[in-house]
Parts: C-alpha cells; sequence; structure tokens
C-alpha cells in the first residue's frame, strides 16, 4: 500500500552543483524527492528520481510530475533541511485559503533589474532578452515594482497554481529564442502578478524566515554552512506589515 504523505518536499541537485544535503529529523509522513541526472547519486533521506539530461527548470516548473501529493515545498538544491517544518509552517498552509507561499526578493526590487542582471553577469542571449522585454512591456511590467525570490515557496495543486505553470512554461518557451532561457525569476514574477491579481490567495513570506529559519536554511555553495543574511537589504513593497512570519497566524 502507497504511503498516505502530507506533503512534499522537492528539490534537484543536476550537474553535479550543489551536495545533497541529507534531511536532520525527517518525518515518516512528508514525502521528501530528489531529482537528479546523476545516476550514481544516493541518499538516506530522499528519494532519488534519476532523469537522463533533465533541466532543472523542468523539474522546478512541473512540480507535481514528481511528487505524490497535492502540497510541495519547493527548495534548491542549496538549502538543508535541520528540522521539521510541518506543524509551525506547512500544516497552517494547509489549513489556509491560501495557493502559494513565496517570499519577494531579498536585494533587487523589480523584474527589469533581475532581467539586467542576468543579461550582463550570465551572458544570456540578446534574442531571449528582448522577447522577455517585449512580453514585459506588452504584459504592462514598467511600473510595477515586483520581483520574487525562487529559491524557497510552499504550493498547492489547484486551478490557480495549475494555470500559473502553464503560463510560466508557454513564457519560457517564448524567451527560448536561441537557447533555454535560465533565470525563471523574472517569468515567475510576471506570472504570479497574473494570476493572483491584488495577491490574493497569495501569502508573501519573509525572506529571512525562507532563507534561514530554525527548520532550513540557504548554505554557501557545497557546504552545509549557512549563508548570512545580514548584508542583504530588507525591501518589503510596501507591504512591511504583511509579510508571513514563520509561527504567526495566516490572514
Amino acid at each position: 500500500m502507497e504511503e498516505e504523505y502530507l506533503y512534499s518536499v522537492l528539490t534537484v541537485n543536476t550537474n553535479g552543483y550543489e551536495k545533497i544535503h541529507e534531511v536532520k529529523n525527517p518525518n515518516p509522513k512528508v514525502e521528501y524527492v530528489c531529482v537528479t541526472d546523476d545516476e550514481s547519486l544516493t541518499s538516506e533521506t530522499w528519494k532519488i528520481i534519476y532523469k537522463k539530461d533533465i533541466w532543472f527548470l523542468d523539474v522546478k516548473h512541473n512540480v507535481f510530475d514528481y511528487v505524490s501529493t497535492d502540497v510541495c515545498l519547493w527548495l534548491d538544491g542549496s538549502y538543508a533541511i535541520t528540522d521539521d517544518p510541518t506543524n509551525e509552517l506547512v500544516l497552517p498552509f494547509i489549513s489556509s485559503e491560501k495557493d502559494m507561499m513565496i517570499s519577494l526578493h531579498e536585494v533587487r526590487t523589480n523584474v527589469f533589474d533581475e532581467m539586467c542582471q542576468w543579461w550582463i553577469c550570465r551572458n544570456i542571449p540578446d534574442e531571449n532578452i528582448k522577447m522577455l522585454c517585449k512580453i514585459l512591456i506588452d504584459n504592462g511590467m514598467t511600473g510595477l515594482d515586483i520581483l520574487f525570490q525562487t529559491s524557497c515557496f510552499l504550493i498547492k495543486n489547484t486551478g490557480n497554481t495549475k494555470f500559473l505553470y502553464e503560463e510560466i512554461r508557454r513564457t519560457e518557451k517564448a524567451c527560448s529564442v536561441v537557447a533555454p532561457y535560465r533565470d525563471d525569476q523574472v517569468i515567475t514574477s510576471l506570472c504570479i502578478a497574473k494570476i493572483f491579481p491584488n495577491w490574493e490567495r497569495l501569502t508573501l513570506m519573509s525572506f529571512e524566515d525562507t532563507s534561514n529559519n530554525k527548520f532550513f536554511h540557504w548554505c554557501k555553495h557545497g557546504t552545509d554552512e549557512p549563508m548570512t543574511t545580514k548584508s542583504f537589504t530588507t525591501r518589503c513593497w510596501n507591504k512591511e506589515n504583511h509579510l508571513y512570519r514563520i509561527g504567526h497566524p495566516f490572514d
């Protein structure tokens, strides 16, 4: 008989970019899934799904193809789980009417800042950038001060989120003019703004709580050592009093 899990945690480990971070204090009612292109990767706490030549955004933008539940906590491969977040974070989210929980970006304030960073620093092809610029302008994003941090989020498998992923995949495909479009934060932010008008059924979470809390933390590359957030600017898009903190009631 297949295990009935409360929810799933999903991560991806491709091209040997990060080490595998074993789950501390795993909950037997939680499904931990790691998708990888490394057929030699093993884990004591993660269910390993091997897919040859997998593109990491294929996993990130199709999370419910890889887990057996309708609630998923996504953590980038750079995260380590140090304790069980079920009671204080995930169960309150499951009980709420929210479809998604995600944090605002810790440094940059809008999609154009992020796009320029990737264009300049990550050598995204000009053709891809031009197409993304056109899509952002066509969707009225020029004056919207918003950018989400997609390294950690909670999501339910609902009609809204199915449509969200469809929009993300469609937009990503349109922007993959000469090569796969690499940075998902701009496209995800655009699509969230379209799918969740006035942020209904969306919870904005404190970035500090998603990057470094008593349950999981963002690690320095290739280590279990937490990243410091002291150097990050706290920007909250005029919603400082509305950012969710772990342990607070949902509203």
